[in-house]
C-alpha cells in the first residue's frame, strides 16, 4: 500500500510547523510542562495500543516486563540519590526524571518492536518530554537523561522486534513525498 503526498502540500506543511513560533504560536514553558505530563502517559499508552492492534501478546509481555523494570529502576535511583529539584522545591526526588523515563520507555518499545517510521516519531515525543521537564525546571538536564537510559536500558534487555510487524518507507521525489508500508495484519502470527 502506498500514500502520494504532493511537492506543494509537504513543503506548505513543513514550513508551517517551521514558521509557527514566529507567528506567536511559540509555547511556554506553562504549555511544555502540560504537554510533557501529557506524552508521559500517551506513549506508554502507545506502546501497550500497538501490542493490541497487532495482537501481539509477546510484545505486551515484553513491554510490561520493561515498564516495570524502568518504573523500579526510577524510584531506586530518586530514593538513592536524594537529589533536589532545580525550583528549589522541598522534594529530594530529582534523579532520575520519572516522566523521561516513562516516556522514553514507550518510545524505545515502538522503535524497537515495531521500526523506524513510528519510532523515531516516538522518539521526538519522547524528547519533547524530557525538554518539557527542563523547561519547567522540574529537573536538570541530566535526570532527564538518567530517565532515559534507564528506560532504554531496560528496553534494551526486554524488547525484541516483533517479526512481522509493519514496516513504512518514505520516499522522496520530485512529484513529492510518498509513502509506502507493508503490515503485520494478515501476515504470519506467533
Amino acid at each position: 500500500m502506498s500514500i502520494r503526498i504532493p511537492s506543494k502540500i509537504f513543503v506548505f506543511f513543513v514550513a508551517a510547523v517551521l514558521l509557527a513560533p514566529a507567528n506567536g504560536l511559540a509555547m511556554s514553558c506553562q504549555d511544555y510542562r502540560d504537554l510533557g505530563d501529557d506524552l508521559r502517559i500517551a506513549l506508554p499508552a502507545a506502546a501497550f495500543a500497538l501490542t493490541a492492534l497487532n495482537k501481539d501478546k509477546e510484545g505486551a509481555y515484553q513491554y510490561a516486563k520493561q515498564l516495570a523494570f524502568t518504573g523500579v529502576g526510577t524510584e531506586s535511583f530518586k530514593a538513592i540519590t536524594k537529589k533536589n529539584r532545580p525550583d528549589a522545591n522541598e522534594s529530594r526526588v530529582s534523579f532520575v526524571s520519572g516522566h523521561a523515563s516513562a516516556a522514553m520507555s514507550g518510545a524505545s518499545f515502538i522503535y524497537t518492536r515495531y521500526g523506524k517510521a513510528l519510532g523515531i516519531p516516538a522518539y521526538g515525543l519522547g524528547i519533547l518530554t524530557m525538554y518539557s521537564r527542563v523547561c519547567a525546571q522540574k529537573h536538570f538536564a541530566d535526570d532527564v537523561l538518567g530517565g532515559a537510559l534507564v528506560a532504554m536500558m531496560s528496553n534494551w534487555y526486554f524488547a525484541a522486534p516483533h517479526p512481522d510487524s509493519t514496516r513504512i518507507y518514505p520516499s522522496f521525489s520530485a512529484n513529492g513525498l510518498e509513502i509506502s508500508w507493508n503490515t503485520m495484519f494478515g501476515g504470519n502470527r506467533h
